[in-house]
């Protein structure tokens, strides 16, 4: 039974994540705005997280299964946190034509795919003993 609950949350994860991505394809083609730097950019800003948030614990001896833990927490932050912040910034300024919640989303998005890398990448760089 847990593992079928589990199967769903993770269904329902990459339900709203196509769903997403799909309802918002004009912004993926509005290249003059989000070009591919964009992309790049907010991908490293995950990546390099993730890294700073390995290598300083590496510094104090901690062990690797922590190191992976803080590793995580430090690159995947909150973007729906960051979502919401946008917005509410937007509606006081009456600008819902800006980039931040672009942003956000795409920040979002660029952490499950890292995540993902990191987690095949860890048992590797990172074994746990």
């Amino acid at each position: 039974m847990k593992k079928i609950h589990s199967f769903c949350k993770r269904l329902a994860l990459l339900f709203l994540i196509i769903a997403g991505i799909l309802s918002n394809l004009e912004g993926f083609a509005d290249t003059r705005r989000h070009g591919v730097l964009f992309y790049i950019m907010v991908f490293l800003l995950t990546f390099s997280g993730m890294v700073v948030g390995a290598v300083m614990p590496l510094f104090f001896k901690i062990m690797n299964f922590q190191v992976r833990a803080i590793s995580l927490e430090t690159g995947l932050r909150n973007a729906s946190l960051s979502m919401t912040i946008a917005l509410l910034i937007q509606d006081s300024m009456g600008d819902f034509h800006s980039s931040m919640f672009w942003v956000s989303g795409m920040f979002g998005l660029s952490m499950y795919v890292a995540g993902l890398i990191a987690i095949k990448i860890y048992p590797r760089i990172l074994p746990i003993e």
